[in-house]
C-alpha cells in the first residue's frame, strides 16, 4: 500500500513518473506554497549541423566555368589603338565560412592576346602589333580568385548577402614581349569586373529565397496549444527567436538556432488565446543548451485517469494478502490538502481514503506529506482490514515513506529522457542530446487543479545528414 501512495504522489508532481519506496528518507519541514513562483524565461538553443556538400555542388554547377571577354574569340576594341581578348577557365570551388562571412576560392587558367597600333584622327595608320600569353604552345597562365559574401539574417526571416571580389592573385604574370608590356594588371582588372557581376547575381538569387510560407506555418502552430503525447497540451508562448553566426567545418555548416519562451502545460485543450506571428528574428552569439521552465495545470479528473492508467491491476502484497488497485481518485480539499482514494479488490475489496498536504522543499528537492492520515470515511475499511493497519505506528511509517526525492526521480528517469532527445525522424535527420537536471520549483494544491512548476536543463543537437 505504501508503494502505491508514493507512486501516486510522484505522478502528481512529475505527471508521468513512478518511484519506488524509500523508507530511509528523513522527513523535512517544508513550507506549503499558495501560488507558483514567477515563471522564468525558458531558453532553448539548438546547434544545427547541415551537410552542405550537395548545396555547394549545386552552386558550383550554377557558377560560370568560364569568364571571357566580349565577342570572344574575336578581339574587343577598347580604343582605336588597342584591342584585346581573354579567356579565364576556373577550377573547382573551395568554400570556407566563419562568422557569417563565406569565402569562395577557385584557381583558374587564363590566356590573353592584345594588339597595339598607331591612330591619327581616329583612324588606324599602322599595322597591328600582336602579342599573347597562354596560347599554344605556351601553357595557360594561372591566377587565384576569392569571392567574399557576408550574410545577414533579417528580422522578417529573410536573408541578405553582400558579395564582392576579395582578392585576385596572379600566380603567373603575363609579359608580352612584342608589345614590351606587362599586361597582367589589365587582365586581372577585366577578370575582376566579370567576377563582380557574378557576385551581384548571387546576391539577387539569395534575396529571392522566400521562407515566409514556412515561417507562417510555424507561427500558427506555436501560437496554439499542441498535444503533448498523452500528458495534456503545451503552449509555447515564444518571446524571442534568435540565430547565431554560422561557420563551415569539413563539409558541414554549423549554426545555433535559439528560442526564448514561457511554456505552459495543462490538461485543457481549449485555446483561450492564439497568436499567428513569431517574434522578429535577431542575430546574437549563441551557445548550445536548453533551460526550460514551465508551469503546468492539471485538473484532478485528468490526474485520476492518468494515475489509474499507470497503476491499474498491478498486484500489491500486504500482510501476505494480495490486492489489486482498480481505480485511483484525487480530490482537492481546503487548506491546500488533497484526498486520495484507492478502490481495490482481491483478498479484500473496498476503498481507502487518505488525506494530506503535499509540500515541496525547493532547496532539498523533497516532496512530503507530513500530515498524511486516513479519512473518517475509511473507518469501515479499518474494521475490514484490521485496526493494526491504521495504528499510529503504521501511519507514521507511511508518512516517512510517502516522500519523493527529486534527485532519485531524475536518476531513475534519465535514461528515458535522454532516449527522447536522441531520435531519428528520418534516416538523414536526427537529434542527439542529453538531460543534465530536473528540478521542481513550485507545487500548489488548489481545490480544482494541481499546479506545479518544473525546470529542466540539458542540450540537444539537430543534424541534417543530407
Amino acid at each position: 500500500m505504501t508503494c502505491s501512495i508514493r507512486n501516486v504522489l510522484l505522478t502528481l508532481s512529475v505527471a508521468q513518473i513512478l518511484l519506488s519506496c524509500n523508507s530511509q528518507q528523513k522527513i523535512l519541514s517544508p513550507t506549503v506554497a499558495t501560488r507558483l513562483p514567477p515563471l522564468q524565461e525558458s531558453v532553448v538553443n539548438i546547434p544545427l549541423k547541415i551537410y552542405a556538400k550537395p548545396y555547394l555542388d549545386k552552386a558550383a554547377l550554377t557558377t560560370p566555368s568560364q569568364f571571357n571577354s566580349t565577342s570572344w574569340p574575336n578581339f574587343l576594341h577598347s580604343s582605336c589603338d588597342f584591342r584585346y581578348k581573354y579567356r579565364f577557365i576556373r577550377s573547382g570551388l573551395r568554400f570556407s565560412c566563419a562568422d557569417n562571412k563565406a569565402t569562395i576560392t577557385f584557381l583558374g587558367n587564363y590566356q590573353v592576346a592584345a594588339s597595339k597600333t598607331v591612330c591619327a584622327f581616329g583612324k588606324q595608320v599602322t599595322p597591328w602589333i600582336t602579342g599573347s600569353c597562354g596560347f599554344n604552345p605556351e601553357p595557360m597562365r594561372r591566377v587565384e580568385i576569392n569571392v567574399v559574401s557576408t550574410f545577414h539574417f533579417m528580422p522578417d526571416y529573410t536573408i541578405r548577402s553582400s558579395s564582392g571580389v576579395g582578392k585576385i592573385s596572379p600566380v603567373d604574370k603575363c609579359t608580352v614581349t612584342a608589345l614590351n608590356a606587362d599586361i597582367t594588371g589589365f587582365v586581372i582588372d577585366n577578370i575582376r569586373s566579370s567576377v563582380a557581376a557574378f557576385g551581384s547575381s548571387l546576391d539577387q538569387t539569395i534575396a529571392g529565397i522566400n521562407f515566409l510560407p514556412l515561417i507562417k506555418k510555424i507561427g500558427m502552430a506555436v501560437g496554439r496549444k499542441l498535444p503533448l503525447s498523452s500528458y495534456g497540451y503545451i503552449k509555447i508562448n515564444p518571446s524571442a527567436v534568435k540565430v547565431g553566426t554560422f561557420g563551415y567545418i569539413g563539409d558541414t555548416l554549423h549554426i545555433v538556432a535559439g528560442l526564448a519562451c514561457y511554456p505552459e502545460v495543462s490538461s485543457d485543450s481549449t485555446n483561450h488565446a492564439t497568436t499567428s506571428l513569431l517574434p522578429p528574428l535577431s542575430t546574437v552569439p549563441l551557445e548550445g543548451g536548453f533551460v526550460i521552465n514551465a508551469n503546468a495545470t492539471y485538473t484532478y479528473l485528468y490526474i485520476d485517469s492518468l494515475l489509474t492508467r499507470l497503476v491499474k491491476n498491478k498486484p500489491l502484497l500486504i500482510k501476505r494478502k494480495t490486492f489489486m488497485i482498480n481505480q485511483i481518485k484525487v480530490k482537492g480539499l481546503v487548506n491546500n490538502m488533497i484526498e486520495l482514494s484507492f478502490r481495490f479488490s482481491g483478498s479484500k475489496s473496498g476503498t481507502v481514503f487518505l488525506t494530506g498536504t503535499p509540500a515541496l522543499d525547493v532547496k532539498s528537492q523533497v516532496i512530503s506529506l507530513p500530515d498524511l492520515n486516513y479519512s473518517v470515511q475509511s473507518k469501515d475499511i479499518v474494521l475490514s482490514l484490521g485496526k493494526t493497519f491504521f495504528n499510529k505506528r503504521i501511519i507514521s511509517s507511511i508518512r516517512k515513506k510517502a516522500v519523493i526525492k527529486m534527485s532519485d526521480v531524475y536518476r531513475q528517469s534519465k535514461a528515458k529522457l535522454d532516449a527522447a532527445l536522441n531520435h531519428h525522424f528520418t534516416r538523414d535527420v536526427f537529434t542527439t542530446g542529453n538531460s543534465r537536471e530536473i528540478q521542481l520549483t513550485g507545487l500548489v494544491v488548489e481545490k480544482n487543479n494541481l499546479l506545479f512548476q518544473v525546470r529542466a536543463t540539458g542540450n540537444m543537437n539537430v543534424t541534417f545528414a543530407k
